[in-house]
């Protein structure tokens, strides 16, 4: 549903999907029942080869339905394909399937395990752009591995169990998100959502107070510095 809406023009639509050995083959399965086409190494080699055009995305492409991808190779594809699934292994320039595709095109690899997941999820963003958006699909008790996802993949945005395209826009699959239409690119620095409020100019006047004392000592205890000659510490049950 993410992948294929607006033909996976979406900036934060998935790019590739990593999957554990151990659910591999069930998930590629998943995939083929509903609406994507398994492209065979052939396919793939020849898509690798007219993916880039001058060192850019082929234009023919951007936001085009899977169908008349798949016919730039000579290939026909029913016409219910959402999107091209190609297995992979690399991460990098040498892969044209790592990079972003704006396309119904995902690339898939295969993890020997949950750590090896991460890792290659982390080369991906660290190849397609920190500071953007990934997901993960598991069991919500996960908590151990979900908190080491969390911590390692270096995006601002992370989506659990949500459609990619749809969840990042915020308020539709959670209400934690702010909504909004303009998802910053991929860098580490452009982390802040931008939204209505990114456009309003606030000013702030601020004025000497001293601060608001939000506990209550008695009256012969001092706590500012420097107010005795020695240092002492309060311990507080």
């Amino acid at each position: 549903m993410s992948k294929d809406f607006d033909h996976g023009m979406i900036c934060a639509t998935e790019q590739s999907v990593v999957v554990v050995d151990e659910i591999y083959d069930a998930v590629l399965n998943e995939f083929r029942e509903r609406g994507a086409y398994i492209l065979n190494e052939e396919q793939v080699d020849a898509i690798r080869k007219i993916f880039f055009e001058n060192g850019f995305v082929n234009k023919n492409f951007i936001g085009k339905s899977a169908q008349h991808i798949a016919s730039l190779i000579g290939l026909e594809v029913p016409k219910d394909t959402r999107c091209l699934i190609g297995q992979v292994e690399k991460i990098g320039e040498e892969e044209p399937w790592s990079h972003e595709k704006l396309s119904p095109l995902l690339s898939m690899y295969r993890a020997n395990g949950y750590k090896h997941g991460i890792e290659q999820a982390k080369r991906l963003v660290e190849y397609g752009g920190v500071g953007h958006t990934a997901i993960y699909y598991t069991n919500e008790r996960n908590n151990q591995r979900i908190s080491e996802f969390e911590m390692v993949v270096p995006v601002s945005t992370i989506l659990a169990n949500i459609p990619a395209s749809h969840g990042a826009i915020g308020d539709i699959y959670n209400f934690k998100l702010e909504p909004t239409l303009s998802i910053p690119a991929g860098t580490s620095g452009a982390a802040r959502r931008i939204t209505p409020l990114s456009f309003l100019r606030i000013k702030s006047v601020s004025y000497k107070r001293d601060h608001i004392l939000w506990f209550k000592l008695p009256p012969k205890i001092y706590y500012n510095d420097n107010c005795t000659p020695r240092s002492f510490f309060l311990y507080f049950n």
